[in-house]
């Protein structure tokens, strides 16, 4: 009788840990969705303040990790308890009074790994961990980049063994495998990762790319589309778009090509990547009146960058019409007399067009550049070894 007496108080007294534990975390919740995050993070360091509970430790994490004003290498971090109308994002990064919380969460999730090793919600915390410092530090943390995405493999691959694991478990395994290169892997990681949570825009977007990869086109474009539909920020859904028009491109189906290209244009101005695209589409359809704007558009983009110049004439060399190129190059003259570096690389750029039909024009333009360039940079600067080692060729 006195044994189960004792058996009865043992679990009594189990259970109202538990429904403590249970009560601490729902306050937490509460707290967070009233954006008070501060007040979450020291109600559960009262109720665990040497870190053994390896449900509290988890929630603080979460906390850190999802609203922290700023980091200190993911180790210090400050948290702050905000108004209804207010954000995170108001104060990420910016000056301000908060709260510093001391808060090392590798260290304390493998203390508590040692502890509980078959809790495997505390691997899956570590490698969310390793996860949001990758993307947040990248080469720049305490450990190398390398061992830092090894840390991640591992330890999602034991929660994931052990039912542990969530949808960000599986798409995280993805992007890693992706990274790797190994893109059937990560189909099936991504799917999984979707079956879990199908409103994972990101996920549908890497399964795209993973797909484009695999040359499997047609299930690239219905998981970029559904990503471009689930995405909010304008930016994200102006990729998913853009990846759309060049997977049309390499299905050699132009109006589509375009259509999906100016619906990213549209979304995300002057990106280099949609421009030059979208100039290289117009050229290639002779759409003479929507070419000649985009080619003013993608020259504004960077007329000091070389880059702009060798793809200008890749593009306008691929489509036989040099001739234009030129043209507009020689109307860029009078608008750039006041900026050498402009200037310089237009009677640079001329030259090289004009090489192979007029080279006595060609020369003229390059001593141009010469004397442009002189104004600006000093005598050993590369490109006058470039240019003299040219005019000495066409001599």
């Amino acid at each position: 009788m006195r044994k189960i007496t004792f058996l009865s108080l043992l679990f009594l007294t189990v259970s109202v840990l538990g429904q403590t534990q249970d009560a601490i975390l729902k306050i937490s919740e509460q707290l967070i969705k009233n954006k008070q995050y501060l007040t979450a993070f020291q109600k559960l360091e009262t109720f665990d303040k040497d870190n053994s509970n390896p449900a509290i430790v988890l929630q603080k994490e979460k906390i850190l990790l999802n609203y922290f004003v700023s980091s200190f290498m993911h180790q210090l971090f400050a948290l702050k308890d905000l108004k209804e109308d207010e954000t995170i994002m108001d104060y990420r990064g910016k000056e301000g009074q908060y709260t510093l919380v001391s808060f090392p969460i590798n260290e304390i999730l493998d203390s508590l790994i040692k502890c509980y090793p078959q809790n495997y919600k505390l691997y899956n915390g570590l490698a969310e961990f390793y996860y949001e410092v990758h993307l947040k530090y990248g080469d720049n943390w305490l450990k190398p980049t390398s061992e830092l995405l090894k840390l991640m493999e591992e330890n999602y691959l034991t929660a994931i063994r052990h039912n542990a694991g969530d949808n960000m478990s599986y798409y995280v395994m993805g992007y890693l495998k992706v990274m790797n290169k190994e893109y059937k892997k990560s189909t099936e990681y991504f799917k999984k990762s979707i079956a879990l949570k199908y409103d994972n825009s990101s996920a549908h977007y890497n399964l795209a790319y993973a797909y484009w990869y695999l040359n499997k086109q047609d299930s690239a474009i219905t998981e970029a589309e559904i990503s471009a539909k689930q995405y909010e920020d304008s930016i994200y859904k102006a990729d998913a778009y853009r990846m759309i028009g060049f997977i049309y491109f390499d299905k050699k189906n132009m109006p589509d090509a375009i259509k999906y290209l100016e619906k990213s244009d549209s979304m995300d101005r002057d990106n280099y990547y949609t421009l030059k695209s979208l100039l290289n589409l117009y050229v290639k359809t002779k759409d003479s009146e929507k070419d000649n704007k985009m080619l003013m558009r993608f020259y504004n983009l960077a007329p000091e960058n070389p880059t702009i110049y060798n793809d200008l004439g890749t593009i306008y060399g691929e489509a036989n019409r040099i001739d234009d190129l030129e043209k507009f190059y020689q109307s860029r003259i009078s608008e750039y007399q006041d900026n050498k570096k402009v200037l310089g690389n237009l009677y640079f750029y001329l030259g090289q067009l004009l090489m192979e039909t007029d080279a006595e024009k060609a020369k003229e333009n390059f001593r141009k550049a010469k004397t442009v360039f002189g104004k600006i940079y000093s005598k050993d600067h590369q490109v006058f070894k470039v240019l003299d080692e040219i005019l000495n060729e066409t001599k």
